[in-house]
């Protein structure tokens, strides 16, 4: 989910079912209104990351089964149109995504282990593995410049418990996060 800054919140649905692992479809993105009016603003493939531009012009989502970062324009009354893919990444699947001040994305891939530093079309800067899959990622601390990275051996919830191997791994990046969240 990420809100944006006339308080409109973006949220989107992973048509998921995580104990089966079998997709529940359609997945999409819910648009609720600050008046609490929802309706669905865009179907995809079932998604993690989303982050809106500083600008506020442009949403980009992470659709995981779809392994591609997908963007929106966003009109003024906050519909999406303009769907284009912002980056393949097949055959990896993205998770948790944010957004730095030269635009590009740090995103994390749960299946290969580690978090990328992606440019739109696909040029990658930086590759940063991991022992563990990596969830999600956000960029803050008091200049943004910390990256922190939420990794864990599994997603499914009864292991995890049971495994205790979630963790909160950190570094600084020269770059730093701009946008929503």
């Amino acid at each position: 989910m990420v809100v944006d800054h006339q308080a409109r919140a973006y949220i989107g649905y992973t048509g998921f079912d995580s104990k089966t692992s079998r997709p529940v479809p359609p997945a999409g993105i819910i648009l609720v209104m600050p008046n609490g009016e929802a309706c669905v603003v865009a179907t995809i493939s079932p998604s993690n990351g989303i982050v809106i531009t500083p600008d506020g012009r442009t949403l980009v989502i992470a659709e995981s089964s779809g392994c591609c970062l997908t963007a929106f324009d966003v009109l003024s009354d906050g519909r999406l149109t303009g769907r284009r893919v912002w980056v393949s990444t097949v055959p990896a699947d993205p998770d948790g995504i944010c957004l730095d001040a030269e635009g590009a994305i740090w995103m994390g891939l749960t299946h290969d282990q580690e978090v990328l530093h992606i440019r739109e079309g696909g040029q990658v800067d930086q590759r940063i593995s991991l022992p563990r899959p990596a969830f999600a990622c956000m960029l803050g601390g008091s200049a943004r410049r910390t990256l922190f990275i939420l990794s864990a051996e599994t997603f499914f919830p009864d292991e995890a418990r049971a495994r205790l191997s979630g963790r909160i791994e950190f570094m600084e990046v020269d770059v730093p996060g701009v946008g929503l969240p």
